[in-house]
């Protein structure tokens, strides 16, 4: 009695491993599609490590704040500057000095400006030593009103003289010689109050000056 060799047993098939590997492919799930909750926080680890944003920017505000108060309050700041200084008085001889050269620098200035400037140097006097002595202020004023009175008499005098194309002079020069030698004589007198440290009253004063 012959005995049968039994059959071999069935290969697979080329497909079949083919299909086995793709699902094996498909069954492992890759490292990069795995689910989101495995992955690491790196936004909580961020927001765990700093400030979180909104308290960052708030403490930014509040410094912001502080430092604009800090430049409105030295802003506000006002200069502090000393008291200025009163003018220092003048000595009596100071004082009786200059009382006297307000009332002659009124003819010397006629004689160098031609009689057109009689009135400046009793205002210049006046502007300096008003606040530093009331006899060199009241000389010094009596004075520039006295020759402004003069000045316009002495203008009016010209002015006829030009509109009288000359015929006029016949009247002027007497005027301009008689208001010098008026105010010569006047000023001297009051020179001499001045030296005894009396203040003296000019006629015909024109009160602009006090």
């Amino acid at each position: 009695m012959s005995t049968t060799p039994p059959p071999p047993p069935p290969q697979p098939d080329d497909r079949d491993q083919e299909t086995e590997q793709h699902d094996g492919e498909h069954t492992a799930t890759p490292p990069e599609q795995q689910p989101y909750e495995s992955q690491p926080q790196h936004g909580e680890g961020q927001q765990q490590y700093g400030t979180p944003p909104h308290e960052a920017q708030q403490q930014y505000g509040e410094g912001q704040q502080q430092y604009g108060e800090g430049q409105q309050q030295y802003g506000t700041q006002q200069p502090q500057f000393a008291p200025a200084q009163a003018a220092r008085p003048l000595g009596d001889s100071e004082e009786r000095t200059w009382a006297i050269f307000s009332h002659l620098s009124a003819p010397i200035a006629f004689l160098l400006s031609a009689g057109s400037l009689n009135f400046l140097g009793p205002l210049i006097i006046w502007a300096i030593f008003k606040d530093r002595s009331q006899l060199v202020r009241t000389a010094s004023a009596g004075s520039f009103n006295f020759n402004v009175t003069i000045w316009i008499i002495n203008a009016v005098a010209g002015l006829i003289a030009v509109l009288t194309l000359g015929l006029g002079l016949l009247l002027a020069i007497p005027v301009w010689i008689t208001t010098f030698v008026v105010a010569a004589v006047l000023h001297i007198m009051a020179a001499i109050k001045a030296s005894n440290g009396e203040a003296y009253t000019y006629p015909l004063q024109i009160p602009i000056l006090k």
